[in-house]
């Protein structure tokens, strides 16, 4: 995406951010932590130019209460987790759509007690083979949507 972006003072709703091949000065999530205003936000990570902690200032996105991540292409699990990790979350983040996660293992900045106010998680896609969850917090989602995932082996008590 071009800089320049983050100048849209008013903006509510960003679809279709795009990260991918790194030309000249583009503009990074970072920068969108400008918009005040900014509701919603669906990101489309489409090759390997994804920086290590591009997702760290998330919690500055005061007003964000929607976030689609959508992956393009495969990733590793290890430049997946370094890019996400150190994932903050929005404090008024209701919904999370992760579609085509190349994620194996259920990671820790998708805990419940990270994602205190989440409603809805929607996981459509990816790698995912468990829904395990390290500690004693329960989840307070209301609607969990779990579509397309050939991997995932869950049991009734664990759910």
């Amino acid at each position: 995406m071009p800089k320049g972006i983050e100048e849209l003072s008013a903006l509510q709703v960003l679809k279709g951010f795009v990260i991918g091949i790194v030309r000249r000065n583009p503009c990074r999530v970072s920068d969108l932590a400008q918009l005040k205003g900014l509701r919603k936000l669906s990101i489309r990570i489409g090759n390997e130019a994804l920086a290590e902690g591009e997702f760290s200032n998330l919690k500055d996105f005061k007003a964000l209460q929607i976030l689609v991540i959508s992956w393009g292409i495969v990733l590793s699990q290890s430049s997946t987790n370094a890019a996400l990790s150190p994932f903050s979350v929005p404090p008024k983040l209701k919904k999370l759509d992760l579609r085509c996660i190349p994620i194996v293992t259920w990671p820790e900045w998708l805990g419940p007690g990270r994602l205190i106010s989440l409603e809805k998680l929607y996981i459509r896609g990816g790698e995912l083979k468990s829904l395990k969850n390290q500690g004693e917090q329960t989840w307070k989602v209301k609607i969990l949507r779990l579509k397309y995932l050939k991997n995932l082996k869950i049991d009734e008590p664990e759910l």
